[in-house]
């Protein structure tokens, strides 16, 4: 809801986080003479945020600093999905506001500015400029309208969604709508003659149901969706499908989900359950990959490499101090997918800790499963182990 306040009052805060992970690698893995059984990951990572607020008129402005070492330095980062938000650079960015400070084969040192925003907001209307964090979309796990820095299925840490360079124009329009105007800015690349996104979102509220419309120039395609959300019997039944299209072909993906809160004396259940397709995805693993899917997994907009999947999750409240959640994502062509579960404690608003196991499952030669490279090499299907700790400050 846009709001103004009249109120001066600046404030500085921050987060030290570090984050580990290992994971386990069979004899026949191709990183073996690298890494030898285990690749292993550590991160330390820094965040300061400055707001301002004055009048109609905040500035927000958050640097980071990123310590990165471990094998996962020598291999770019890039082995399977992530489970943290991994130090990223500004080569997709309108600006460049990052810059490495020291790298060898384990160690790497990233300051970044991952926000850096003015915004001007009446009571009916606001503009924010600069790079800010930008979500569409209703996805629990995958989301097909978060065309800008979505985070991918199995990412633990979503606190900071990271920041894009952009223009949001925002209005209302009567009692229950709300209009929104996009721009986000890139570097150009080869990819299109256009590398900036332009977006026109139409938000309202009848009683209950929540519907979102939009249509948007992406990267030089044609980009339309549909998005609703109405109460069911008790749960939250929400239902997204987009379409986007190039110079040759149309491309349909969607998603539907549901989630139910239990009360089960002082323990709280929440369930949830979500199907997706992606339009762009393979027909069967081993498919040669399209340029039109690659591309979408190297911007980090998709992060499965075939059409089906579904997923269940769960998050239990032991404790006020302790939770649990629980998440199976499932390929639905192969029957391959991803336990996942991370414990949870708070022991106050200032610090914060969290470990889990992530596990790998499914036959020879599926998407989740060990795969084959040839030469008695495999590649994939191990577990990962991880941990992370945070302090607020």
């Amino acid at each position: 809801m846009l709001c103004t306040t009249s109120v001066s009052a600046a404030e500085l805060t921050g987060r030290v986080k570090a984050f580990a992970s290992a994971t386990e690698l069979s004899s026949t893995d191709i990183l073996v003479p690298t890494v030898r059984d285990q690749l292993t990951d550590f991160r330390l990572d820094l965040r300061l945020m400055f707001k301002h607020s004055s009048g109609p008129i905040r500035i927000e402005f958050d640097p980071t600093l990123t310590w990165t070492g471990g094998d996962a330095v020598q291999l770019l980062s890039n082995i399977g999905l992530p489970l943290d938000q991994l130090p990223g650079n500004d080569s997709s960015r309108y600006f460049d506001w990052s810059e490495e400070i020291f790298s060898d084969d384990q160690h790497r040192l990233v300051t970044r500015v991952d926000r850096l925003s003015i915004t001007y907001r009446k009571p009916s209307w606001s503009l924010q400029a600069g790079r800010q964090a930008i979500s569409w979309g209703n996805g629990l796990v995958f989301q097909p309208l978060d065309l800008f820095s979505p985070f991918a299925p199995t990412t633990i840490d979503r606190e900071y969604k990271p920041g894009v360079d952009s223009v949001l124009i925002e209005s209302l329009v009567g009692n229950s709508s709300e209009l929104q105007l996009l721009w986000i800015g890139r570097q150009e690349n080869a990819e299109s003659s256009s590398a900036d996104t332009t977006a026109l979102k139409w938000h309202s509220q009848l009683n209950d149901l929540s519907l979102d419309l939009i249509v948007a120039e992406h990267i030089g395609d044609d980009f339309a969706a549909f998005s609703l959300s109405l109460p069911v019997a008790g749960s939250l039944l929400r239902l997204e499908t987009s379409r986007l299209c190039d110079e040759t072909t149309c491309t349909l993906s969607g998603l539907a989900n549901l989630d139910y809160t239990i009360a089960l004396g002082p323990t709280l259940l929440y369930l949830f359950g979500e199907l997706y397709h992606n339009g762009f995805g393979l027909e069967q693993i081993g498919d040669r990959v399209p340029a039109t899917l690659s591309e979408r997994m190297a911007r980090g907009e998709i992060f499965t490499l075939m059409k089906n999947y579904g997923s269940f999750g769960m998050n239990i409240t032991w404790h006020p101090l302790w939770s649990q959640s629980f998440i199976v994502l499932e390929n639905l062509e192969d029957q391959s997918g991803l336990f996942q579960t991370a414990v949870n404690y708070e022991p106050g608003d200032a610090s914060r800790v969290q470990f889990g196991v992530s596990v790998p499952y499914g036959d020879l030669n599926t998407e989740f499963g060990e795969r084959e490279l040839g030469d008695d090499t495999t590649s994939g299907g191990g577990s990962t182990y991880f941990m992370s700790v945070a302090f607020y400050f």
